[in-house]
């Protein structure tokens, strides 16, 4: 049978890295942020929406870059051989592995505080509900879409604990999809709730914090 094969880099064969500890990580991660993710879900649509409400839709770039992700993690996990034999190998990447799993880590530490902030606000996709309000708790209090900066932390994450430049051009690809997004969500929110949601952009940056 055919074995899944990754785009190869031309790097020298060097130590493997443990790989037991990341794919115990990694599977560990993916059901608790699943679960997560499902639970929140099913909570969303506890508010209404406004009256002529226009609801955004994912851009097509964030939905490629998050699909090819989330394809990889799901190769690691089931034949985890495979993969790493496709990625760089190095007697230092401990450093990196160590700072890949704080990263998954704080991402859902993140992604939790986040739907604490916006509570049953919070649905798939963005539309103004029943007294609608701007939310600048929590972690919104310092970027306007902590979600998506979640999914950035991911993503570098996993590509610190599978070193390969195939997550480059993922990160790219979701940086530029939910960019996209987040102008429409923007829009939307300043038509509805207008000056103080201006005043919001100004101290709170879209994806990182305004120092």
């Amino acid at each position: 049978m055919a074995s899944f094969v990754l785009p190869t880099c031309p790097i020298p064969h060097l130590p493997m890295i443990d790989l037991t500890l990341i794919h115990g990580v990694m599977f560990v991660w993916s059901g608790i942020t699943l679960t997560a993710r499902m639970i929140y879900a099913r909570r969303a649509r506890v508010r209404k929406a406004r009256s002529g409400a226009e609801k955004t839709a994912p851009a097509p770039m964030a939905i490629l870059a998050i699909g090819a992700w989330c394809a990889i993690i799901g190769l690691f996990i089931i034949m985890p051989e495979q993969v790493m034999s496709q990625v760089l190998q190095s007697p230092v990447l401990w450093i990196g592995q160590t700072a890949g799993i704080i990263g998954l880590v704080f991402g859902f530490w993140l992604l939790v505080r986040s739907h604490q902030a916006l509570g049953d606000f919070y649905d798939i996709k963005l539309f103004v509900k029943d007294a609608h309000r701007v939310i600048d708790v929590g972690p919104y209090s310092y970027v306007r879409h902590p979600m998506y900066t979640t999914y950035f932390i991911w993503i570098v994450s996993t590509g610190l604990l599978l070193p390969h430049y195939i997550f480059s051009v993922i990160l790219l690809m979701a940086v530029v999809g939910f960019r996209r997004m987040a102008r429409k969500e923007e829009q939307i929110l300043c038509q509805a709730l207008g000056v103080p949601y201006r005043a919001y952009m100004k101290r709170a940056g879209m994806f990182l914090p305004k120092w």
